[in-house]
């Protein structure tokens, strides 16, 4: 991720380079001392703290370097319907590839199979990449914590932050029972 930002970083106008700082840590602890205008967790980022605990943890680390005003802006996928629609336990395997992609000069077919554990809110991916021309195999698991948009405001208020807009997809429509993802401007 850092190398993506990096790159990223690199290719805006050379007056806002300088006020871009990436940071590697644990987004459950960190310290660095200063304060931020603005914190972005992207990617589903959040998702990826798998208890309460660990996601209150992160959101006391973006307050404290917050600078006064400062925005933290985060993305999750809205889990509101698929969570009430969810079984206790459930395992789903897509039997053909689920996307097919290319890099390096070889075409991938990815498989996902995942197992959703809903007591915990958890769902337990795993995508299997294989490349047509060579066979070779290639798996990662990762495993995400979901949660519904009130949960995400509820946790929220309990470190100090107060949502200012939600939206539903990054083109900042309206947020609904069908929109893909759930983008929150806090402050």
């Amino acid at each position: 991720m850092l190398a993506a930002g990096k790159l990223a970083v690199r290719g805006l106008a050379l007056c806002h380079q300088s006020r871009v700082h990436l940071r590697a840590g644990d987004m459950r602890d960190f310290d660095y001392g200063i304060q931020f205008d603005r914190i972005i967790l992207p990617y589903n980022g959040l998702n990826c703290l798998l208890n309460r605990r660990d996601t209150l943890r992160c959101l006391k680390c973006v307050k404290r370097h917050l600078a006064p005003g400062g925005e933290f802006i985060f993305d999750v996928w809205l889990a509101d319907r698929f969570h009430q629609d969810a079984s206790a336990s459930a395992y789903h395997d897509d039997p053909g590839p689920i996307l097919a992609l290319t890099h390096r000069s070889q075409t991938w077919d990815v498989f996902e199979k995942s197992r959703l554990r809903s007591r915990l809110q958890r769902l337990d991916v795993t995508y299997t990449y294989v490349s047509r021309e060579k066979g070779t195999e290639v798996v990662i698991q990762i495993s995400q914590r979901y949660a519904p948009a009130a949960e995400h405001r509820v946790l929220l208020q309990a470190v100090g932050l107060r949502v200012q807009a939600t939206y539903g997809d990054f083109a900042q429509r309206r947020l609904g029972r069908s929109a893909p993802f759930l983008i929150v401007r806090a402050i």
